[in-house]
């Protein structure tokens, strides 16, 4: 290994997206002339509401996104070292699906008595952000709905039509607020020795963590209340999930000549615990709360909201040996164990 002075390097970009190709359907003048041919519609196009209305424009919008890099580096003859920091902000090119993250990652290595014991320690960390009120049901909505129709009534609130499954999707998005947030660790460790030539003993931890909070709410402005009289609808998620990760080996390999023999045997361990909280509630006093004050929904009092709990916990325990003898590079023979419980 050779002297590595300290070294940060910086990166960055930015970016445009936007939807290049449409499906062909009629506009409002396009069904207009429709209409004045003689043709006639059911459900959603059944009449002219006098307005000239672009869903998919009202959806959509031009997703700018920005990267950045920072990363450190550096190290001696017995230690060397990384250290890197990512931020992603990216807008989708519908509102309301952006997704923004941060992750951390640090890596050090240390060797001493002559090699012989490397030490190795390594973390990830990163959290992830990005909002629950975009569904591919907007999507359809804003490709099936009358290109006559208003956003909005002449008061303000959502134009809507008593049509099966057929919603505002401006309202549907705008009406809804909520995000989903992920934070994940990985921590890992290990240890090597090499006391003779040949032999490599190792042993190595890792343990990695996720929580995940997800939640939603549907104002009293939006269809669910307006069509469904749910006068405010609250979801919340939150998951918890971690696992241990123990190996242990021992690898032998020696070559004499043109023969080249290898001998590994291992100890493996591993557990997953997985465990989740959610419910729902309707009938909210107010929209203040969003989904943070489940309780306060009146349809927990009547019996009419849920609550679901899990918890599931997995171990795997395992040991293996692999035996393999090669000669010449042309012809190998090998043998290979494990045991799983």
């Amino acid at each position: 290994r050779k002297e590595m002075p300290p070294t940060i390097e910086y990166s960055g970009y930015l970016s445009a997206s936007n939807i290049s190709r449409r499906a062909d359907f009629m506009d409002a003048g396009e069904l207009r002339q429709k209409w004045s041919e003689g043709y006639e519609f059911k459900g959603a196009n059944l009449q002219d509401f006098g307005h000239d209305t672009d869903w998919l424009d009202a959806i959509s919008r031009t997703g700018i996104s920005h990267t950045h890099n920072l990363s450190l580096r550096g190290g001696s003859k017995q230690t060397n070292y990384t250290a890197t920091l990512n931020y992603r902000d990216r807008q989708g090119t519908f509102k309301n699906t952006n997704f923004e993250s941060l992750t951390g990652r640090f890596d050090i290595t240390h060797s001493m008595f002559d090699n012989k014991l490397t030490a190795n320690a390594s973390a990830v960390i990163s959290e992830h952000t990005m909002p629950r009120s975009w569904s591919t049901y907007i999507y359809r909505q804003a490709w099936i709905r009358n290109p006559t129709e208003p956003v909005r009534n002449d008061d303000g609130s959502w134009f809507e039509r008593n049509v099966y499954f057929y919603d505002n999707p401006v309202g549907y998005l705008k009406e809804t607020v909520g995000e989903m947030k992920r934070k994940n660790q990985r921590l890992t460790g290990s240890l090597t020795y090499r006391p003779i030539e040949g032999l490599t003993l190792k042993g190595m931890y890792a343990r990695i963590t996720s929580d995940v909070t997800d939640g939603y709410y549907q104002t009293k402005k939006h269809v669910s209340t307006t069509k469904n009289s749910k006068n405010g609808y609250a979801y919340r998620k939150d998951t918890d999930t971690f696992s241990n990760l123990i190996e242990l080996t021992a690898n032998y390999q020696k070559t004499f000549g043109k023969h080249n023999f290898n001998a590994l045997v291992g100890y493996n361990y591993e557990d997953k615990t997985e465990s989740w909280l959610k419910a729902d509630n309707f009938d909210f006093p107010t929209d203040v709360y969003s989904y943070n004050k489940m309780e306060a929904g009146q349809a927990l009092k009547r019996g009419e909201a849920t609550m679901e709990s899990y918890k599931k916990l997995e171990k795997l325990i395992g040991v293996f040996a692999r035996v393999s003898y090669s000669y010449d590079d042309r012809y190998l023979l090998m043998l290979s164990l494990r045991h799983e419980g």
